[in-house]
């Protein structure tokens, strides 16, 4: 096994090895020292087996007769007709381990490599022969064994025609017989290797005695089949067919001879013997006829056997018998079982009858006062005249009247009894006919419903119900057609179709289920006054229940083939309608192949098991009404190809996007109509994310197929982005031609969410800001024209928005926009990003969320000194600045509205600054306004402070810095649009600071050159912000009488 390369050929030889070995060739034998098991073998076995590369000569086994007490070096040797098999105990451990993968089950495969060397063998033998059992159960013969005659009188070779079925491997075989004198063998070539699937069996010797002999069909796998051929020659012979009476230029009759031995047993076939038919006719002279035979006997050349004499015009064992004229014959066939012994059947009469009948019938009962209509017909003329064509005379009885008119006769009970007509041709193309009319008495009526008379009906269904009348004899009457017969239906479960005029029959529809009573009542008899006659009143009822229509759910279930390597298909099937009580069977042609079972108790539910492919069809009927019926098929196929049907393909980052997948197959491989499984989640396909950062394939938990899918694939978002997703599907072992593939596209993307400003903005008029918001669906790359951003606004009069469009911004999920103040108001921003529907994007995701801008004039100044927050904790509530000469310092500034929320962007108003002590700080550039600093490394602007720098000249006091609002500016207001009638009051805020000496700041730092420190003539500036919670007024005094430990030098 280790040389195998194909698993094919692997399975090959285990049939070929073992089918023998489970029928008859092995036996057991005791070896010295261990146990084994030893199969006969031949040293022109191991001579074809060297041949073959499956062992070697070296390695031939040591076997010696079922007395022997020692054996070989191998253990199990198995003889295969045309190559012998060694199966070595010492497999190569890659070899065998992929023979039993391929094989065993993944419980029995465990159990296998954890056992010990003897519990394995045993593990094989148990394989050996599942195998070769499931095969020989699967692949037969249409005949296990045949009987056939021997051919003593010269005649041709009686044969038959054996065929392969359920070969699913489409095999080629070799025939042969084990007896070549006995029987021939004959293949019917279908390929050009000269192997098929059929071969003509027939027999050759003439011999006179019962013998036996093997037919023998060899696959290409070394599958082997047989035939039992029984031969004998007929011990008796019979003559079968439909029927004993004709009509005239009625289609031929078939009779048939069949043989049997002297045990009973019927011949499979007798086509080759020579049989003489003899016929003795007797015509009726009554009958003007040109022609004076009866019957004519034709060869039967399509006859199920095919039979060599009939192809050659000759009459074989079925013949056909041809009626031409009335009369009667007697058929006889007889063959020669010696030269002077006869073996002959019984005679076989059969009655030509005339092709004229007469309507309504030849024999026939009326009700007393009862009249109905005589006619006849003829086969080829159709229906014939009263006095042109025939003449109707009757007895002088008093029981019957007849009446003719028009060329019609109408007879008429008068009294009870019997009466006889006669009705004759007047041209003589047909014997007279004789008619009896029984005149009786109704005892009773009964009430009959078509398809079996049950009482149980189905919905939807046309029934036929008529109305049967009954002498006291139980004889049915003939219902005349002046009879008067009334019937009631329960009007809301039958609708009525059509019916007759006396009532008796009638066409109705049941409607809806439901339980009714039918009602029939004969009324009387209409007499030529038109009057009604009450001499009879019968009636009866019957209590009918009409059920649901009996249906079987899913009616068509596509299963895949490909998954059977792993294990069989299990389906629940549902019955509903009906009665409740059914019974489930399965049609296939292999029993093996599917099984369906079901709880009587629990009828309603089926539990088909398939096995194969193939297709099997599942019927129920009803226990209470046969008629009650329904199918439903199961195909199981192999893939033909997959699709994906996407529906949402943008998610979420942490999110799962659901994949449907659809495995194909042919419905119909005749018409190439293709549709999906029905179930495939035992097929598992091979995915291939290409931007494996974006997604993560989730194979568990399983989640159900929807859609047009018949299998859901999940991924889950973990990076924003886009991916194609790959999913293929092969057979194994299969090459890359039947390897199919589809690919759709996927997307995450962020939670979309205001970054600036996150909740609320309140603008000045004039002024804009740059609203930014981060997240949500990006462009779908099959339709990026599709893609939409929109920032609408609850009062567009208030606003102008614009979108701010950056090519080289990093963050390709941030949307800028700019919005500007044009009137005083509130406004809610709603932002909205998404995709528009698409061929490869049905079901766009969409995202918003909103954000709200004030525009208000200001209502307060705030000013605050710029410098760090201090870490350290604050003693007394001071905070000391140090002061070098001439330095620099800022004053920020930011505004209010009268609800106390800042003002953003300020930059559309005019302020003014001052102070309160010029020789103590000034503006270095002697211009009123403040400075802005802005932020766009984030992708949009971000005003961080607004500021006023301010220059210290020196010395130490108390400075009062004030920032004055005086109104808008005029050129923003221009740029903007807005008029100048929006007038602001004026206001103003302002800041307190002190100047103090350094030395109070670090008093630590210079307690030991307190002298050196002062001649230094170093000064502390300590700035408070008189209207800040945080920096409330502090004073500063000498380092020497007030010490300080708090803002260290480098704080500011």
């Amino acid at each position: 096994f280790s040389q195998l390369q194909q698993p094919s050929e692997t399975k090959s030889i285990i049939v070929s090895l073992l089918s023998r070995f489970v029928l008859k060739h092995a036996y057991r034998a005791k070896c010295r020292g261990r146990g084994g098991l030893v199969v006969r073998s031949r040293p022109r076995d191991w001579k074809v087996a060297e041949e073959h590369k499956f062992l070697l000569a070296s390695e031939r086994p040591s076997v010696r007769r079922s007395g022997s007490s020692a054996c070989g070096a191998r253990d199990l040797v198995v003889r295969t007709g045309l190559a012998g098999v060694a199966a070595h105990r010492r497999f190569e451990e890659q070899a065998s381990s992929t023979w039993i993968k391929m094989f065993l089950p993944d419980s029995f495969q465990q159990l296998f490599f954890e056992s010990s060397k003897k519990r394995r063998w045993a593990i094989y033998a148990w394989l050996i022969i599942f195998i070769s059992l499931k095969q020989i159960l699967a692949v037969r013969l249409n005949a296990p064994r045949i009987l056939l005659p021997y051919n003593k009188n010269g005649g041709l070779p009686s044969n038959y025609t054996l065929r392969i079925l359920d070969d699913d491997a489409n095999d080629c075989y070799e025939w042969r017989s084990e007896d070549r004198h006995l029987v021939h063998v004959d293949p019917i070539s279908e390929r050009a290797e000269g192997c098929s699937s059929a071969a003509i069996v027939s027999i050759v010797s003439s011999s006179t005695e019962k013998r036996i002999t093997k037919v023998k069909a060899k696959g290409r796998t070394g599958f082997e089949l047989e035939c039992d051929v029984i031969t004998d020659f007929p011990f008796k012979i019979e003559l079968i067919s439909t029927t004993d009476e004709l009509t005239v230029d009625s289609p031929p009759e078939s009779v048939t001879v069949i043989a049997k031995d002297r045990f009973g047993h019927q011949f499979t076939s007798i086509n080759g013997l020579k049989f003489e038919w003899n016929v003795e006719e007797e015509a009726d002279e009554s009958v003007a006829s040109s022609d004076s035979n009866v019957v004519r006997l034709r060869p039967h050349a399509s006859s199920p056997v095919v039979d060599g004499w009939a192809l050659r015009g000759l009459l074989g064992h079925s013949v056909l018998v041809e009626p031409l004229n009335v009369g009667s014959c007697k058929i006889r066939a007889s063959t020669m079982e010696t030269e002077s012994v006869e073996l002959s059947t019984q005679e076989a009469k059969v009655h030509i009858l005339s092709n004229v009948r007469v309507l309504p019938s030849s024999a026939l009962r009326l009700v007393r006062r009862g009249t109905l209509r005589l006619g006849l017909t003829h086969a080829r003329r159709g229906e014939l005249e009263s006095g042109k064509d025939f003449t109707v005379s009757k007895e002088d009885s008093k029981i019957v009247e007849l009446d003719e008119k028009d060329g019609a006769v109408a007879i008429t009970g008068l009294d009870y009894g019997e009466a006889y007509l006669t009705l004759k041709s007047i041209h003589a193309a047909f014997p007279s006919i004789d008619m009896q009319v029984e005149v009786v008495k109704p005892a009773r009526l009964e009430i009959r419903i078509s398809r079996g008379g049950y009482k149980m009906l189905e919905e939807h269904k046309s029934y036929l119900v008529s109305v049967e009348l009954f002498d006291e004899n139980a004889k049915v009457i003939y219902p005349s057609d002046n009879l008067k017969v009334a019937v009631s239906f329960p009007t809301q479960l039958f609708y009525i179709n059509s019916t007759t005029s006396n009532g008796t029959w009638y066409v109705v529809q049941a409607l809806t289920p439901g339980k009714g009573v039918i009602k029939a009542e004969l009324k009387g008899i209409y007499l030529k006054d038109s009057s009604l006659s009450k001499e009879y009143e019968l009636q009866n009822s019957l209590t009918v229940t009409v059920c649901q229509k009996i249906q079987i759910f899913p009616p068509f279930t596509l299963l895949p083939s490909d998954s059977l390597r792993n294990s069989s298909h299990e389906i629940r099937l549902l019955a509903s309608g009906g009665t409740g009580n059914y019974h489930w069977t399965i049609y296939t042609n292999n029993e093996l192949s599917a099984t369906v079972r079901y709880d009587k108790e629990k009828s309603h539910m089926g539990y088909l098991e398939i096995k194969k492919e193939g297709d099997f069809t599942v019927i129920i009927t009803d226990e209470e009404n046969v008629n009650f019926i329904a199918s439903a098929k199961v195909s199981v196929q192999p893939v033909i190809d997959v699709e994906t049907y996407p529906t949402v393909v943008e998610a979420e980052i942490g999110n799962v996007l659901i994949l449907p997948v659809a495995f194909l197959a042919y419905e119909d491989k005749e018409r190439k109509i293709i549709r999906k499984f029905d179930d495939c989640s035992k097929v598992e396909p091979t995915v291939e994310i290409i931007e494996k950062h974006v997604f993560i394939y989730d194979k568990e938990p399983h989640v159900p197929a929807f859609g047009k899918g018949c299998r859901t694939l999940q991924f889950r978002c973990k990076y924003p982005g886009h991916s194609r997703i790959n999913v293929y599907y092969g057979p194994e072992n299969g090459n890359e031609n039947e390897t199919h593939k589809t690919t759709t596209l996927l997307s995450c993307f962020k939670n979309l969410k205001p970054v600036h400003p996150v909740r609320v903005a309140v603008l000045p008029l004039g002024a804009s800001m740059e609203v930014a918001f981060d997240g949500g669906p990006r462009k779908w790359p099959l339709y990026k024209t599709g893609h939409y951003q929109n920032l609408e606004a609850s009062n567009p009069d208030l606003l102008d928005i614009e979108i701010v469009r950056d090519p080289i911004r990093y963050n390709k999920d941030l949307t800028v926009f700019r919005v500007l103040c044009k009137a005083l108001g509130e406004n809610t921003l709603t932002f909205r990003i998404g995709n528009e529907p698409s061929a490869t994007n049905p079901h766009p995701a969409k995202a918003d969320t909103s954000i709200k801008v004030v525009c208000s004039h200001p209502h307060s100044v705030h000013l605050k000194l710029a410098q760090k927050q201090n870490k350290k904790p604050k003693k007394d509530n001071i905070v000391k600045v140090p002061f070098y000469g001439e330095k620099l310092f800022s004053v920020d500034i930011w505004l209010k509205d009268s609800m106390g929320r800042k003002l953003y962007n300020i930059s559309s108003l005019n302020i003014r600054w001052s102070f309160s002590d010029h020789s103590l700080a000034g503006v270095p550039d002697s211009k009123n306004g403040f400075t802005t600093h802005a932020n766009a490394a984030a992708g949009y602007t971000k005003i961080s402070r607004d500021f006023k720098e301010l220059k210290m000249t020196g010395g130490t006091g108390k400075l009062t810095v004030k920032a004055e609002v005086l109104g808008y500016r005029k050129d923003s207001f221009e740029k903007a649009g807005i008029s100048e009638k929006n007038e602001l009051k004026a206001i103003s805020g302002s800041i307190d600071l002190d100047l103090v000496s350094l030395r109070d700041i670090h008093e630590d730092m210079y307690a030991e050159n307190d002298g050196e420190k002062q001649e230094r003539g170093e000064e502390l500036t300590n700035l408070v912000d008189e209207h800040s919670c945080s920096f409330p007024p502090v004073t500063c005094v000498p380092l020497h009488k007030s010490p300080c430990t708090r803002s260290p030098v480098n704080e500011l």
